[in-house]
């Protein structure tokens, strides 16, 4: 039973990568068919220990982590995500997860736009931003202020609330990578907000991790001449 499961498994994630490669052309060029593979496998992992059990329940739980980031369900700026798919939820799973979905797609049409012109407008703003436009200090109000100039569509349809907590949690994950130069935390609320909360380490975001464990003074500005690699890829 147990080989059977992992065949059965194995198909479907096979399935996914294909859709994904069909649907998020650029993104999956750019991180490579190793690092698809490894975001699938583990958002489908994810969606199992959220009590989601079907081809269809997993497969909408993979697409919104395409959509939204890997670490969606903890992102600050989704507490509708955190209440729908935690494990304790008591409604169906499909009703759930479906409703997780409506709810990213009512938040990307705000944030985004119906052409996504708001996320190329911001996306656009990113990459041609100077690092010493970048706030040096921790003040949570003037790292949401700035990150709502550069994006600020996105920031309103996440919130004030949402927003806060999102500087409040790069604080605390500067920390926890040992960044302490001026704008380290800066630049990581930068990354959350326009890569997902779960970052560092999304695999959907596979050149973070590397080079936040590498160490040095200098992480901010090659996680970001990295991440501006990227949007040269996908912002077209």
């Amino acid at each position: 039973m147990e080989s059977l499961a992992g065949v059965v498994l194995g198909q479907f994630a096979e399935v996914r990568r294909r859709h994904a490669i069909t649907y998020y052309p650029r993104l999956c060029g750019f991180i490579g068919d190793t690092a698809v593979r490894h975001a699938i496998s583990a958002g489908i992992s994810d969606a199992i220990g959220r009590g989601l059990r079907n081809r269809v329940e997993a497969g909408l739980y993979v697409d919104l982590a395409f959509l939204l980031g890997s670490g969606f369900a903890e992102d600050p700026r989704f507490s509708w995500a955190a209440e729908l798919l935690g494990p304790d939820n008591p409604e169906r799973p499909l009703f759930r997860v479906r409703r997780a979905m409506d709810a990213a797609m009512a938040w990307l049409d705000d944030s985004h736009g119906a052409e996504n012109e708001h996320l190329v407008r911001g996306l656009l703003r990113i990459r041609a931003m100077t690092l010493d436009v970048v706030p040096a200090n921790d003040d949570p109000a003037e790292v949401v202020a700035w990150l709502a100039g550069l994006m600020p569509q996105q920031a309103a349809a996440s919130g004030a609330g949402s927003m806060t907590a999102l500087a409040a949690a790069a604080a605390t994950r500067a920390v926890d990578h040992g960044m302490a130069a001026p704008g380290d935390m800066a630049m990581i609320a930068l990354h959350m907000f326009m890569l997902g909360g779960g970052f560092d380490r999304d695999p959907l975001v596979a050149w973070a991790g590397p080079i936040l464990a590498e160490g040095g003074d200098d992480r901010a500005g090659r996680l970001f001449a990295a991440s501006l690699r990227y949007l040269d890829v996908v912002v077209r």
